[in-house]
């Protein structure tokens, strides 16, 4: 059975990302490997968060709190979008340190799970905009060996 990365975050176009996978997946029997990643900076502040309610509730969460509440999210996602969820599936989540960790990292997944499609929202930028900042979704199909489908806004 194959198998594609579906890379999700918290956006309409991420929404409408979780929709185009499922049908693909239902069309060709595909196994979905839904992702999402936090940044470190955006897990820090999760972080503290939790510590303060654990240090109120006079107990300690850690980092497999957090990205258990991530693959929540993932979760969560896939429910509302979907009246029918794929039979095949999985939800993980993963922290990166910044957009070219990102890339990497959604690259050796890709790798690692053994996928033959990647999935991922793009946003708009300029040639400009690439040049100078970079772009995650421009170094994955530069870089993936395989088909890669972009939904952006």
């Amino acid at each position: 059975m194959d198998r594609a990365l579906v890379v999700v975050d918290d956006s309409e176009v991420d929404r409408r990302l979780v929709a185009e996978a499922a049908a693909y997946a239902r069309g060709n029997d595909v196994h979905l490997e839904f992702l999402t990643l936090l940044d470190a900076s955006e897990f820090d502040r999760d972080a503290d968060v939790i510590a303060t309610i654990g240090h109120a509730e006079h107990t300690s969460y850690d980092e497999d709190v957090i990205l258990d509440s991530a693959r929540d999210f993932v979760e969560n996602l896939i429910g509302e979008e979907l009246d029918s969820p794929p039979e095949n599936y999985t939800a993980d989540a993963a922290i990166v340190e910044d957009d070219d960790d990102r890339a990497d990292y959604v690259l050796n997944e890709a790798a690692e799970r053994d996928c033959s499609h990647i999935f991922l929202a793009g946003r708009k930028r300029s040639p400009a905009g690439k040049a100078l900042f970079g772009d995650v979704v421009q170094r994955v199909i530069l870089n993936f060996d395989g088909p890669v489908t972009v939904i952006t806004a």
